[in-house]
């Protein structure tokens, strides 16, 4: 069995969080709603791969802070069996106003939804017990960070 690492980001703006739609050609998670996230290429650091798969799936620049969650799960490729472990970077965006989105292929759609809400009704399971997991330092992150700006 194969193994894959990726990472995904919680990016956050005034304790929203922005959520993108795999888009329905996508034959194994299409239609599926989840945080921006891909694979970690050979060589690259974890913070490196969340930076450049926000970057490319949504437009957003941003600077993942810390790891604050793991979801685990497993997917079928070329017939064979793939264990894939994801890090879950929070990533906050300072801007007065939410950042532009920019859709990339692999994405139909984007909403922005409150942390608390914790994806519900859109994300997995698995990845709803990830953001559960996060939320509290994300909400810690967050109020330092705002706190920071504000000073």
């Amino acid at each position: 069995m194969m193994i894959e690492v990726h990472t995904g980001a919680f990016v956050c703006w005034n304790n929203l969080v922005l959520v993108v739609q795999r888009s329905r050609a996508d034959d194994e998670f299409g239609g599926l709603w989840e945080i921006p996230s891909g694979k970690i290429e050979p060589q690259e650091r974890m913070t490196d791969a969340c930076r450049r798969e926000a970057y490319q799936e949504t437009g957003i620049t941003l600077e993942p802070l810390e790891a604050v969650s793991a979801i685990e799960y497993w997917k079928q490729k070329f017939g064979a069996t793939i264990h894939c472990v994801q890090v879950n970077f929070v990533c906050p965006v300072v801007s007065p106003n939410p950042p532009t989105v920019h859709l990339s292929e692999e994405h139909s759609a984007y909403r922005w939804v409150g942390l608390e809400t914790m994806g519900q009704g859109l994300v997995s399971h698995e990845m709803r017990q990830a953001w559960l997991t996060a939320t509290p330092r994300i909400h810690q992150v967050l109020t330092l960070r705002t706190e920071n700006v504000t000073r």
